[in-house]
């Protein structure tokens, strides 16, 4: 059953539970769609990126993510400061 949204905005200003008037299964993120990319590393980088992410108990996917979301865009500081 579907709920109004002045019944929602009500039950939730008056604090009332809400999540089961929620529809989850058809929730996403916006603007947070995958997209499948190639990149080529050098044999060193490689090696480096499975050492660390063996380290962290991590995928070597999820580490690039992770470097790829926290480094800041145009900073000369790396997670990689190894170099051949």
């Amino acid at each position: 059953m579907k709920t109004r949204a002045s019944e929602f905005d009500r039950a939730f200003d008056e604090g009332e539970d809400v999540t089961d008037k929620l529809e989850v299964e058809k929730a996403r993120r916006i603007n947070y769609e995958t997209r499948r990319v190639n990149v080529d590393f050098p044999d060193w980088m490689t090696r480096a990126l499975d050492h660390e992410s063996k380290r962290l108990g991590i995928t070597r996917q999820a580490l690039i993510d992770q470097a790829v979301d926290c480094q800041p865009a145009g900073s000369e500081e790396s997670f990689m400061s190894l170099k051949p």
